[in-house]
């Protein structure tokens, strides 16, 4: 198969990143893939300078050099306004691969965040995904964002996940923090509060337990 795969690929390294790398070395491994690399230098949402308005252009425009005579289409959509302009756009591009396009949708706030808040754009969103091929989620309470936008058999639950090498056991966190002052802590993920990054742990025994609680 062609697969016209746009996604955000390292660097920088995030949660998002990781996976799209992932599913594009399984891809490559058997299939013809074209990529387009929405990935971005910072973690902050939107679009927030005038580089980043030029990146996303030169990669609306890959995406419309390389869209032509494709067997499938994967796309990771966004969950802030400016992304999921970005996304329409790609839809319009796209138009005549809708049907065999899948997107995937990394996180549960969409619909809270924005679909909720903003009723035009949610139909307008409605009549580009109710002729998609499929949607892949990452559980089943997340069924319920694309209620009335595609029909239920589409909607394809998988799991987050991270490679084995980044795990740690219990005994190693814990070996580590009693022997570390001051503790370091490498965070990856999008810089905004609903995130977490900015909450203070009064002691350093409240942040074992915090990070042991999502082994």
């Amino acid at each position: 198969m062609k697969i016209l795969f746009i996604a955000p690929l390292p660097p920088p390294v995030g949660g998002h990143s990781i996976v799209s790398k992932a599913l594009l070395d399984e891809l490559e491994a058997y299939h013809r893939v074209e990529v387009v690399n929405f990935n971005k230098q910072s973690f902050k949402e939107g679009v927030n300078n005038f580089k980043r308005i030029i990146e996303v252009i030169k990669a609306l425009q890959n995406v419309w050099r390389k869209r032509r005579d494709v067997d499938a289409v994967y796309l990771t959509i966004s969950e802030s306004l400016a992304g999921n302009l970005k996304d329409l756009f790609i839809y319009l591009i796209c138009f005549r691969s809708l049907s065999k396009m899948y997107i995937h949708l990394h996180g549960g706030s969409i619909k809270r965040l924005l679909w909720d808040r903003h009723r035009s754009l949610l139909n307008i969103n409605k009549i580009f995904i109710n002729k998609l091929a499929g949607v892949i989620i990452s559980g089943r309470s997340h069924i319920d964002i694309f209620e009335g936008m595609i029909h239920r058999s589409k909607l394809h639950i998988v799991s987050n996940f991270a490679q084995d090498y980044l795990f740690s056991t219990e005994k190693e966190i814990r070996d580590k923090f009693s022997s570390t002052q001051p503790l370091r802590v490498l965070y990856i993920s999008n810089f905004i509060d609903k995130k977490g990054y900015n909450y203070r742990f009064t002691k350093q025994s409240d942040l074992t337990m915090f990070l042991l609680r999502w082994m």
